[in-house]
């Protein structure tokens, strides 16, 4: 299945755009990393995609369907979405918290089947946090929350799974995790489009990369295409250089390393 973005806009009140002439595209399998400074329009673009805000130019498709008049639920089937952060007002479960994944597959006011409660058992199982699944989801670890909101937009069974910035606020150890498993999900075949402020993690995990500045796509194509000295200094303007450093198997991968004043 292929995402495709053609040419979309977007500015709110009729003022200045926030982003414009936007076109990507991203089929199942893939892993897109959205790299830009902060105030580029990242979000304001994954809230388009997902139907919460209306292109004013431009169109998104699905297998060269247009889902411009899609409605929430129906495109809900297709596209997961996991925000930067989500606190809940009440002391939920996590079990509770994933089964909210179920609800564009249920009628209006009916409740979990026994089926839905064992897709999103699957879904805890597949991120490795079934042991939660009883714990209150306000008294977890950042990095446990962030696993249970992938496994909530798992249990809706989409085809892509867009991710806000899914590793801020976390320590070193619960970023490699959430990553990790992200990177497991994109080889299982599910299409994922994720913004990341570092570089690092788009050599590490992307299939694609795509440089937003000035409400613009600046650069689009393979982590090594896009990610050069040249291109970040450009979008972050901080000179950078970038490296090869070594894994314990001897195989080297690219980093992204400041320059120091």
């Amino acid at each position: 299945m292929k995402l495709q973005l053609d040419n979309v806009a977007f500015a709110y009140d009729n003022k200045k755009d926030v982003f414009t002439g936007i076109s990507l595209s991203i089929e199942t399998g893939d892993l897109l990393c959205l790299l830009g400074p902060n105030g580029a329009g990242k979000t304001t673009l994954f809230k388009t995609l997902l139907g919460l805000l209306k292109p004013q130019l431009g169109q998104i498709f699905l297998n060269e369907r247009n889902i411009s008049d899609w409605s929430r639920k129906k495109l809900a089937h297709f596209m997961g979405y996991v925000p930067q952060s989500h606190i809940p007002p009440f002391p939920y479960s996590v079990m509770d918290i994933v089964l909210m994944g179920r609800t564009a597959h249920l009628r209006n006011y009916a409740s979990p089947n026994r089926q839905d409660k064992k897709i999103a058992e699957g879904s805890l199982e597949t991120l490795g946090i079934s042991y939660l699944r009883k714990a209150n989801y306000a008294e977890i670890s950042g990095g446990e929350r962030q696993l249970v909101l992938i496994a909530r937009a798992l249990t809706q069974q989409p085809q892509f799974l867009v991710l806000d910035e899914p590793t801020s606020n976390l320590d070193f150890g619960n970023q490699v995790k959430v990553l990790n498993c992200i990177k497991i999900l994109a080889n299982q075949g599910l299409g994922v489009i994720m913004s990341s402020h570092f570089p690092d993690d788009a050599f590490q995990y992307a299939t694609k990369v795509a440089l937003l500045k000035d409400g613009q796509i600046q650069r689009r194509g393979t982590p090594e295409e896009v990610l050069t000295e040249e291109n970040l200094r450009q979008i972050y303007n901080v000179d950078i250089k970038i490296a090869i450093a070594y894994s314990g198997n001897g195989e080297g991968h690219r980093v992204c390393i400041p320059v120091v004043a």
